[in-house]
Parts: C-alpha cells; structure tokens; sequence
C-alpha cells in the first residue's frame, strides 16, 4: 500500500510540478456578436492574477467579419499593462484558427486582456465562437520548495517507519 501511495506522489508531482512543461490552464471565453462602428480596442475577456510566471498561450476560436470590401475585424492581446499586440485579421469566411504566443515570461500574478475591433464606418460585424485559450505557467520556487519539502517528509516517514518495524 505504501508502494502505491509513493509511486502516486511521485507521478503527481512530474505531472504538475514539472518546469518544463509548465502548469496549463484552460479557459473558455464569450462569444462575440459585434456591429460597433468603431476602430477602438472592445475588451473581449480578461484573465487577471495568473497563478505562476506565464510562459506562453495558445488562442483557439472560430470567427468571421461580416462586411462589403475591406476585412476589419481585428484581434489583439495585452499582458500587463504593455501595449495591445495585434495578432490577426478576420477572413470574411468562418475559419477556426489556433495563435500561438510563446516565450512570454511574464512575472507571476500577471494579467492578460484580449481585444477585438469591429471597424470603422458601419457595414461590418465580427462573430467569434467556440472560443479558448490554453495559459502555460510555471508554478514560484517557493510553490516547488513546499512541495519538495512534502516529498522530503513523506521519504522520511517512510524510512522511519521501515527502521521502526
């Protein structure tokens, strides 16, 4: 039985303590039904206080701009209070799309804000659904000294026991 309870710990710790592939947090997001006749940034969703130093996401939604002529609907990301980055431009067609931001190593407690724009001088609209976004972190040191520390005790009491017996 102690076997079985060891070889759990062991397996929960590389699974979610690992600092290579991190900590991934799933989040569905609302749908966007839009005919604002604007250019400015609309806030879609908001993430705030991600637990961990986020190091990358991944944006996987289906969306088109309804309008005549020019593509407006836009997508945009900001992290902090950093300038909005533009990811990409809606297709006047549906199209489901994953974008992937890597190498982000923002600090722990960050937040991260999405934004669309619709376009300026009526005739569009922007539809997303099936929305999602996938947020890799990795967890403080601290977070992974206490748990170290619980591994540590749990070999201890382990031992002890075996010395007791």
């Amino acid at each position: 039985m102690k076997k079985i309870i060891n070889v759990l710990l062991v397996i929960i710790g590389l699974t979610m303590f690992n600092a290579k592939a991190g900590i991934i947090n799933n989040f569905d997001l609302p749908r966007v039904n839009d005919a604002t006749q604007s250019d400015e940034l609309i806030l879609w969703d908001m993430l705030d206080d991600i637990q961990g130093k986020m190091l990358s996401f991944d944006l996987l939604m289906t969306w088109k701009d309804q309008g005549w002529g020019n593509q407006k609907g836009r997508i945009f990301y900001q992290i902090n209070n950093l300038d909005p980055v533009y990811l990409d431009l809606a297709s006047h067609r549906w199209a489901t799309e994953t974008f992937s931001v890597q190498d982000i190593m923002a600090p722990a407690g960050s937040s991260l804000r999405l934004y669309y724009t619709v376009g300026g001088g009526g005739g569009h609209q922007l539809f997303i659904s099936d929305a999602s976004i996938s947020v890799t972190s990795v967890p403080e040191p601290s977070t992974l000294a206490l748990f170290g520390l619980v591994l540590a005790g749990a070999a201890f009491g382990r031992r002890k026991f075996k010395a007791a017996k």
